[in-house]
């Protein structure tokens, strides 16, 4: 009795614990992937900001306990499931890139009138159904499987409550909530021995999704830093048709004549046709999507199932071949980074410390925001070192590598002081915001080229509003490009081709198509060549006029879902 009084209490006072850090933003809040940046626009155009209304509704939900730990109010909850479905046209192109993320489903079988229940005070989960396999009789079927409150929840021996069903040993299931005391994210598999033949399907409560992959930066979360005399003036490209794309739509402002940055006043407007994509618009269509996968210069964001324990095996109730299926496999990385880069935690944080002017970088963010993944925190460290090596005479006149922004401690949504501007993204410790390298001194963000306001309608009419760099108004004549091309080369080629994509604004990347064109030691037209790879994982996305947004791949543990891949093959410039 003293035992159970005791777990009891343990397990209000974790309820609150996690309660309170994801209320305040600083701790697990996966599934929270309403302000993703979802998908975005063409290349040509700025992706829709939230709405007001939008930010406001995210804001309450953060702020509601109802809402952010359901389970700690309502114990006995049930949670929808469906069977997870991929379209045809983007299984065909994930099995060309990225066959791991091609969810194979049994033809074999079916489960109607799917329930699954969750007791968090016993630790029960409880699947039922009706299992229809042709030829046979529809079967009213029921397993269950108990787990630890205080642990993850999840379970590999979900076996039917029937005893003599489960002695035939032909049903087993395993199931995994990622996001405890809320269980927005919810997978199982359920397994069925039909003629002596092992099938299988998969059941998640979020549907596929598929989407332009962007930063995830709030467009009003960073004060930029006011410019040094002598910023402003840019350097414009000489364009070659070869190369770069022609600037079309929005014609170059003109120069400032007093040198510097100013608020952007220039209000250009966007033809509406050309905004096909955005995060707060209905599900694609069909022809969206293709569009999408077939475009050679986004980034796809695909949402993959939740990942599941291994499946027990035992001589009792077991499910016959049970010792075949192969568990969600980890590389043997420490367990950091869990969920969605929109929409998940970190744990085990490594922190990164300014270690001043040897260390080759200096810290710009807020308190707190300075955490990652140690591959993320390795990476930073190692390659503005080597920077800083290679270029020991110009160091004290320009700036050292600026980290701005990171992950908490514990991951999970990151606001602003006021908490009226949140990432998406910086969820995971594996996003990172640097800003770009100057050659001379700057304390943090700043306007790396001419700043106009680029408005459009949507899809529902509504006027959008985003900044941007002037098209075809070139960088600031400030702008480091030698700096900036190492910068992406290191931290591109690193082992194991670490990097998803470094989301600058286009005029940038347009820049750095010509610097790099016009550098005639670099064999960037090879796709094996690291230069080809740095021009590559460059993305547009607006509001990136004064740092790059640099997020990693998974490092390789089988909790991380930053299903970010990059479907094309050219360089994009």
């Amino acid at each position: 009795m003293k035992f159970l009084k005791f777990r009891t209490l343990m397990q209000i006072v974790i309820a609150i614990t996690v309660l309170f850090t994801m209320a305040c933003g600083k701790g697990p809040s996966a599934g929270q992937d309403q302000g993703s940046p979802g998908a975005g626009p063409t290349p040509q155009e700025a992706p829709p900001a939230n709405d007001a209304d939008h930010q406001e509704a995210e804001r309450q939900e953060l702020e509601d306990p109802k809402k952010v730990a359901p389970f700690l109010f309502e114990p006995k909850r049930q949670v929808e499931v469906k069977r997870y479905s991929q379209p045809k046209a983007v299984v065909k192109k994930l099995k060309e890139n990225h066959p791991e993320l091609v969810v194979a489903q049994s033809q074999k079988f079916r489960v109607d009138q799917q329930n699954l229940k969750i007791d968090s005070k016993e630790g029960l989960i409880t699947f039922s159904g009706i299992l229809k396999v042709p030829r046979k009789k529809d079967e009213r079927i029921e397993l269950q499987c108990h787990f630890d409150p205080n642990a993850q929840w999840e379970c590999g021996n979900m076996y039917p409550t029937n005893e003599k069903i489960a002695l035939e040993r032909r049903l087993q299931g395993r199931v995994s909530c990622l996001d405890t005391y809320r269980c927005n994210q919810v997978g199982l598999e359920l397994f069925v021995l039909i003629n002596g033949k092992l099938e299988s399907q998969t059941f998640q409560s979020q549907k596929f999704e598929i989407r332009r992959a962007g930063s995830g930066d709030a467009e009003d979360y960073y004060e930029v830093a006011k410019p040094p005399k002598g910023f402003g003036k840019t350097n414009k490209p000489k364009s070659d048709p070869k190369v770069l794309e022609k600037p079309t739509q929005v014609d170059p402002p003109e120069e400032n004549p007093n040198d510097e940055v100013e608020e952007p006043e220039v209000v250009e407007e966007v033809d509406a046709a050309e905004a096909q994509f955005g995060p707060d618009e209905e599900p694609m269509t069909p022809k969206e999507v293709e569009e999408l996968i077939n475009d050679q210069n986004s980034v796809v964001e695909v949402d993959h199932v939740v990942p599941l324990p291994k499946l027990e095996s035992n001589d009792r109730f077991s499910i016959t071949g049970a010792d075949k299926i192969e568990p969600d496999k980890s590389s043997g990385v420490k367990e950091q980074a869990i969920g969605k880069h929109s929409g998940g935690r970190l744990e085990k944080a490594a922190a990164l410390t300014d270690g001043g002017g040897a260390a080759g970088f200096k810290l710009r963010g807020r308190a707190g925001e300075s955490y990652g993944t140690d591959r993320l925190v390795g990476i930073l460290k190692a390659v503005s070192q080597k920077i800083a090596s290679e270029d020991t005479t110009h160091l004290s006149t320009k700036s050292p590598i600026v980290v701005a922004a990171m992950s908490h401690k514990n991951g999970g949504r990151m606001c602003n002081a006021q908490k009226t501007s949140c990432h998406a993204s910086h969820q995971t410790g594996l996003d990172a915001d640097v800003v770009f390298p100057s050659l001379k001194p700057v304390n943090g963000l700043w306007d790396a080229c001419k700043m106009v306001v680029y408005t459009y309608k949507d899809k529902r009419g509504r006027t959008r509003r985003s900044r941007g760099c002037a098209r075809g108004g070139g960088v600031d004549k400030n702008f480091d490009s030698e700096r900036f091309w190492e910068f992406l080369k290191l931290t591109t080629c690193a082992p194991s081709d670490p990097v998803i994509a470094m989301f600058v604004d286009k005029e940038i990347k347009r820049h750095m198509c010509e610097f790099v064109k016009n550098k005639r030691d670099e064999d960037w037209k090879n796709p094996k060549s690291c230069a080809f790879k740095a021009l590559k994982v460059m993305k547009h996305w607006p509001n990136h006029h004064n740092h790059v947004h640099v997020r990693l791949k998974c490092p390789g543990n089988s909790k991380c879902r930053a299903s970010n891949v990059d479907l094309g093959n050219t360089t994009g410039c």
